[in-house]
């Protein structure tokens, strides 16, 4: 089945001021919901008769809304889901109606990544080609959660910026015709100032042309080099774009 996961930064002031409030809110009507085929009470009548879904296992409505009741907070990825999914479900209209929906509830998409090639290229050529070829030359920085969720911000940018850096040599390569709009796009001379990420992308790349040369096939690669890297940087570029200088932890949540 496909699917995309989306990428969340937050705001913890909306989401203390006016997402707590909605998950506290205890004279909420129940409501049925057509396109899920339930009935939706309040977030903890929710919670309550729903423990025993899988994706909720572990979520607690009290642990949840003593953590928003604050703004200093982490959420793991399964209290982050069960959030999105109720509030998304129970106030349907409004979320699919206002476009501003999730952020006035603190929680900004940031773009989203499909599960058929762009989250396979993210982990398996950024996150992997970081590990295998980055972190060798460069001392791994302690903020590094090894792909794991909540993610730091600087985190999430070295992945983009590894890929963009190689989306720019593939274009090279190929002699793309839009080259010097690519350079631009992905503000190439500001990446390269990082030598060591420069130079592992380099490195990345040879390995990779040396591999298929010797027959061993690496499915998300030959993607980019086939003319994926012409729209992937685009998405990277906007991730990054849209991310901005925020230095709060970026959430996730998958949709299939």
């Amino acid at each position: 089945m496909s699917g995309y996961i989306e990428l969340y930064k937050i705001d913890k002031k909306r989401i203390k001021d006016r997402l707590y409030h909605e998950l506290t809110n205890h004279s909420l009507p129940y409501i049925y919901r057509e396109g899920i085929n339930r009935f939706l009470g309040t977030f903890q009548h929710f919670m309550d008769t729903h423990n025993n879904t899988y994706d909720y296992h572990y979520a607690s409505y009290e642990k949840i809304t003593e953590k928003l009741r604050t703004e200093d907070f982490i959420l793991e990825y399964y209290e982050v889901k069960v959030i999105l999914d109720w509030l998304t479900w129970y106030y349907e209209s409004e979320y699919e109606t206002h476009e501003t929906f999730l952020d006035d509830h603190g929680l900004i998409s940031i773009g989203t990544l499909n599960t058929r090639y762009e989250l396979p290229i993210f982990y398996s050529i950024g996150y992997k080609g970081l590990t295998e070829f980055y972190f060798p030359q460069e001392k791994k920085d302690p903020l590094w959660n090894g792909r794991n969720f909540p993610m730091h911000p600087e985190e999430l940018v070295l992945i983009i910026d590894y890929l963009l850096l190689l989306c720019i040599k593939i274009a090279e390569i190929t002699e793309d015709p839009d080259l010097d709009t690519i350079h631009y796009d992905c503000k190439e001379s500001e990446l390269k100032k990082n030598l060591m990420l420069d130079a592992s992308t380099t490195q990345h790349l040879t390995s990779y042309l040396e591999q298929k040369q010797s027959g061993i096939e690496d499915p998300e690669m030959e993607h980019l080099m086939n003319g994926g890297y012409e729209y992937y940087h685009y998405i990277l570029f906007t991730l990054k774009q849209d991310l901005g200088n925020d230095q709060d932890l970026i959430y996730k949540n998958d949709r299939y």
